[in-house]
């Protein structure tokens, strides 16, 4: 478990299948910002059991209050390059909570301390304000518009691409490390 402030993040395992499901096939779950996205449980279970080596890494943790309410999910994966991308989505009635903030947070400082990477991006809808401003205040800087890059809602939509280098980010700021 990676230990926060306020929140914790957890790796999902097996037996959270059935919910990391019912998750991704809610659609309110995935907001207005990232449309309709239906998966069976046989593709669910499929992202548990990829073969996973250095150069194809996906990490899935819950995020989670102290008290172990789920509230949230965020992930980061790398496929054959030096970078992950990430994202997060978080419940309904715990968004604009700070929880999200603290969870994008925790996973740069882990990306960047478990991995010899340089790079972390993630991408938000343009009209996603709070997202952008949640990987802003996480240290990510914006790099452009990548135009009518996803299918949302039945119309092609423009992502904001953004990014913080390993050079940016200077230490560990909600992490909690063991003390020697």
């Amino acid at each position: 478990m990676i230990e926060g402030k306020v929140i914790n993040l957890r790796l999902m395992e097996k037996e959270d299948i059935p919910l990391k499901h019912d998750w991704q096939n809610d659609m309110y779950f995935n907001g207005i910002y990232n449309g309709i996205r239906q998966v069976t449980r046989e593709q669910t279970e499929q992202q548990f059991t990829e073969v996973q080596t250095d150069q194809n890494v996906r990490l899935q943790f819950f995020i989670e209050l102290k008290d172990g309410t789920k509230v949230g999910s965020i992930g980061a994966w790398k496929d054959r390059s030096r970078f992950y991308t990430m994202g997060a989505s978080i419940l309904p009635e715990f968004r604009k909570k700070g929880y999200c903030s603290e969870a994008t947070e925790l996973m740069i400082d882990y990306l960047f301390l478990s991995d010899n990477i340089e790079r972390i991006q993630a991408t938000a809808n343009v009209a996603n304000i709070g997202s952008q401003k949640t990987l802003q205040k996480a240290g990510l800087q914006k790099e452009g518009i990548l135009r009518k890059f996803s299918f949302i809602y039945g119309k092609w939509t423009d992502m904001v691409m953004m990014s913080i280098l390993r050079e940016e980010w200077d230490h560990v700021r909600v992490m909690k490390l063991p003390q020697y």
